[in-house]
């Protein structure tokens, strides 16, 4: 599994592999249901292909963090963002002024 999502020659098949499990789960189960087509289609690509990136990176950095530690990081950035991880107003982060300016 790790040459096959490593891989420049497989990062296409393996894209579409895990959009294709997910799409077959969310016939099970969908909690985006509220979402139109198009958007259940861009936060399922974003959690797919996120998820992918993430296992790919760690595998390339030699798995020097900690499983534990991915784990609780990628469950943070999924849940609540990159904004959670930053100590600052998400009006910065998305770069607009600030309510009291």
């Amino acid at each position: 599994m790790q040459k096959a999502v490593c891989s420049e020659s497989y990062r296409g098949f393996i894209g579409r592999l895990f959009l294709s499990m997910e799409q077959h789960n969310r016939t099970k189960h969908n909690p985006y249901a509220q979402f139109s087509p198009d958007e259940q289609d861009i936060i399922n690509n974003f959690l797919c292909i996120g998820s992918i990136n993430l296992y790919r990176q760690w595998i390339l950095d030699e798995k020097r963090l900690p499983l534990d530690r991915l784990i609780e990081l990628s469950g943070q950035l999924f849940t609540h963002g990159v904004a959670s991880l930053v100590n600052v107003s998400t009006d910065l982060v998305f770069n607009r002024p600030a309510a009291n300016d």
